[in-house]
């Protein structure tokens, strides 16, 4: 019987490239399907006269998956993105599509009116309204 054999540095820098390598597949290919992971929506925020508009990229989730809550002026939007077993794990060859959570966090501005928040989910986009307080809406003033 063989006794093992000692480690090497040559070992260690072997067992450092199959990691490096392993985290570079991944990064091209994308996700494990074993590995729970959180994704950040892609926002885009705009202001108009009356609210500020917040647009989140939420591909693929039912609108019934979507949470959104508001807590000390923080707006938090919650979605899974959930795997249909369509095929069984053996028959499949290739899988690329990630599934799991959307995160976001947004502070929100001391002007919008948390109370009247109205969100609406189209075509893999949620439109987040933020009405304004009356107080903080321009007014027009006449000159007499």
């Amino acid at each position: 019987m063989a006794l093992p054999r000692k480690r090497t540095r040559r070992d260690d820098l072997w067992d450092l490239r199959k990691e490096v390598d392993r985290l570079f597949r991944e990064f091209i290919e994308g996700p494990t399907r074993d590995r729970e992971t959180i994704y950040l929506p892609a926002l885009d925020i705009y202001e108009e006269e009356d609210k500020v508009v917040i647009e989140a990229e939420i591909p693929g989730v039912n609108k019934e998956d979507i949470k959104i809550n508001v807590e000390d002026n923080v707006l938090t939007i919650k979605a899974e993105k959930k795997k249909e077993e369509k095929v069984k794990d053996k028959d499949i060859i290739y899988e690329e599509i990630a599934y799991g959570m959307y995160a976001r966090e947004i502070e929100l501005p001391h002007t919008v009116d948390t109370e009247k928040i109205e969100a609406v989910y189209e075509n893999g986009v949620l439109k987040i309204s933020l009405p304004k307080k009356e107080e903080v809406k321009p007014k027009q003033i006449e000159v007499k």
